[in-house]
């Protein structure tokens, strides 16, 4: 049977890599001769991110790459897990563990402990109370930016930061939240 050597590419960015051997900058350093024995071989990159299809799959795979592809957008991310809670309440571990991974965040990894069922993990329960947990987060870090404008006098700030991401986002590193 034939083998394919795929590169998964879990960045958020299109690829901008190289796409085949050739490509690679490395092989720049070579003599022209040894490089004209080295065989061009084409990369085949998945990126995951933007992977139109996930239906193609029939295994855990298609939550963890939907997850991936969701994981930015707190609104599909929710419709994501919703739609998928059958399967996600019952979530093989090493499917778990790539999705706390690939996530980057310590409190899901801590958190799938407490939602294992043997060798399962009701991934459902742990990512919504992650949510919550992270909303909860949010709305103490603007509270927290909230009370120093005040403080400080800042109502105009603190009116702008209501409504601007941007310059909500500038205050917080200005202030140290």
């Amino acid at each position: 049977e034939p083998v394919v050597t795929v590169i998964l590419y879990y960045g958020e960015e299109p690829w901008s890599g190289p796409k085949s051997l050739h490509d690679m900058p490395k092989l720049e350093d070579f003599p022209e001769d040894f490089r004209a024995m080295v065989n061009d071989y084409p990369l085949h990159i998945f990126e995951v991110n933007h992977f139109p299809h996930l239906e193609y799959f029939k295994t855990d795979l298609r939550l963890v790459f939907g997850f991936l592809q969701n994981r930015s957008h707190k609104e599909r991310l929710k419709q994501f897990v919703r739609d998928n809670e059958q399967e996600l309440s019952s979530l093989e571990d090493d499917a778990c563990e790539m999705i706390t991974v690939m996530s980057h965040s310590e409190e899901l990894l801590r958190m799938k402990d407490r939602f294992r069922k043997g060798s399962k993990v009701d991934m459902c329960k742990a990512l919504k109370e992650w949510m919550d947990e992270s909303k909860l987060k949010g709305e103490d870090r603007f509270a927290g930016l909230t009370d120093r404008l005040l403080q400080d006098g800042r109502t105009e700030d603190l009116r702008r930061a209501a409504s601007d991401k941007v310059y909500r986002d500038q205050l917080y590193r200005e202030i140290g939240l």
